[in-house]
């Protein structure tokens, strides 16, 4: 489970992948941060630290353009709009 305790925001299931057997790709949003399991939740991996209340995918692509929200009360420089076009891998904020 990504969660470790913290508190799951959203869970965006890959439309590309949904339906696979084993590679099933999931996105959850978190009070610890963004995490992306390839095997259908098998294993996860943190790909964006903070706190991340939402998560989209954009529905004009294929499932690979995703937005985060992070944020935290504390005015944490890391807070704002995160983009992903890579299905995840990687995220930059946006300005």
């Amino acid at each position: 489970s990504p969660s470790g305790g913290a508190t799951i925001s959203k869970v965006v299931v890959d439309r590309a992948t949904a339906g696979t057997t084993n590679a099933t790709l999931l996105h959850v949003a978190s009070s610890s941060g963004y995490y992306r399991s390839t095997d259908g939740g098998a294993t996860w991996m943190q790909a964006l630290p903070g706190i991340v209340s939402d998560l989209v995918a954009d529905p004009t692509t294929d499932g690979s353009v995703l937005y985060a929200a992070v944020g935290s009360a504390f005015a944490n420089s890391a807070n704002g709009v995160y983009r992903s076009a890579d299905r995840g891998q990687t995220w930059t904020r946006l300005t």
